[in-house]
């Protein structure tokens, strides 16, 4: 039920009344698929980053926000202040630092439907820092904290 809730309000959040959204509405229906009580940590993950993306607050992942040098996997971090990942030389003291694992992960998140992660082990941790990034740039340009992000957060995610 969190994770459906955190859908809805994250939708309720970001887009404009009586605005149609296909592309939205598609990634809502993949990740509804792919929701259940055993799997809900892949789509929660999944639906955060694309909506990122989708409402045009995820800059290229594949390069330092700073000087726009190519990440490589070690080291990469992100703020709560700023938009971007950055490399270690232009991480910010109080920058969370992103997993090689977590930053794969979204490059192939961005490439393939949620559908080809359906058959990959998913516990609780997995992908943790990445929802992190996501939510905390959805956030900050929101300027509030969602309620079902925090629930979501006691829950381990």
């Amino acid at each position: 039920m969190t994770a459906l809730s955190f859908y809805a309000e994250l939708l309720d959040e970001v887009l404009p009344e009586h605005d149609p959204q296909e592309t939205v509405f598609r990634l809502l229906v993949s990740v509804l698929e792919q929701t259940t009580v055993e799997q809900s940590w892949m789509p929660l993950t999944y639906f955060s980053l694309w909506m990122t993306r989708l409402v045009g607050l995820l800059p290229d992942i594949a390069h330092c926000t700073a000087c726009g040098e190519t990440l490589q996997a070690a080291e990469i971090s992100f703020s709560s202040y700023h938009d971007g990942l950055f490399c270690a030389a232009h991480r910010n003291g109080s920058g969370n630092l992103l997993s090689a694992d977590s930053w794969q992960l979204a490059q192939r998140m961005l490439r393939a439907p949620a559908s080809a992660f359906a058959g990959e082990s998913w516990p609780r941790r997995r992908g943790t820092d990445l929802r992190r990034f996501a939510l905390q740039s959805l956030e900050r340009h929101l300027e509030r904290k969602l309620k079902t992000a925090e629930a979501l957060g006691r829950l381990g995610g």
